[in-house]
């Protein structure tokens, strides 16, 4: 917020901090994918959406919007899901649902 100008906008895009995001983004893709970086994501830095709400008021600034992200199953072709990386071809879509991941914009009062 410190670098924003008023109207400036924040974007943002993370994690809700709960059992399911840690068991598919951390855990899911670390046994999937064997070569992911260790520590790549860490629970205690994933956030739950009325934790963001409340740190942008804090920054004075207020979020316009706040959309969930999931991927599109079908997008990953079933010979490639136990290949150790993550196909070219794999898609997200945006859903109402922010339990696991979810992006969105807060202006700068």
């Amino acid at each position: 917020s410190r670098v924003l100008k008023p109207g400036g906008r924040f974007f943002f895009h993370t994690f809700n901090r709960n059992f399911l995001a840690w068991f598919v983004v951390i855990k899911l893709v670390e046994w999937l994918i064997p070569k992911t970086p260790k520590n790549m994501h860490v629970l205690k830095l994933f956030i739950k959406p009325k934790e963001l709400n409340v740190y942008c008021q804090l920054a004075n600034m207020k979020v316009k919007e706040m959309v969930g992200i999931k991927p599109v199953i079908s997008s990953i072709p079933l010979t490639k899901i136990f290949s150790g990386s993550v196909p070219p071809q794999m898609r997200f879509e945006l859903t109402g649902n922010l339990f696991t991941s979810f992006m969105g914009v807060a202006d700068k009062q």
